[in-house]
This record gives C-alpha cells, structure tokens and sequence, in this order.
C-alpha cells in the first residue's frame, strides 16, 4: 500500500510540474515578445527624436 502511495505522489507531482511547465513557458515568450518589440519600439522613436532634433 505505501508503495502504491509513493508512486501516485510521484506521478501525481510529476502531472503537477508539467501542468505548470505548459502555462509558464508560452507566458515567458509571450512576456520576452512584448518586451522585446517595446524595446524596438522605444530605440525607433527615440532615433526619430535625434534626427528631428538635428533638424531643427
């Protein structure tokens, strides 16, 4: 009997650490996606700044 509990607490943590790895990893990329085009956005309009400051 303990060695039946010991393998579903092991399958059932297992289950659990997959569950979390399916959410949290589509969330970091989508997280690492939007900070990276907030990045580039942010450099583009600060270039555009520069030059419109050069202009002027």
């Amino acid at each position: 009997m303990q060695v039946l509990y010991k393998a579903l607490s092991r399958i059932l943590l297992g289950a659990g650490i997959a569950v979390i790895a399916v959410i949290a990893v589509p969330a970091i990329l989508l997280v690492m996606t939007i900070v990276g085009i907030w990045s580039f956005l942010n450099c583009m309009l600060s270039r555009l700044e520069q030059k419109a400051r050069r202009e002027d």
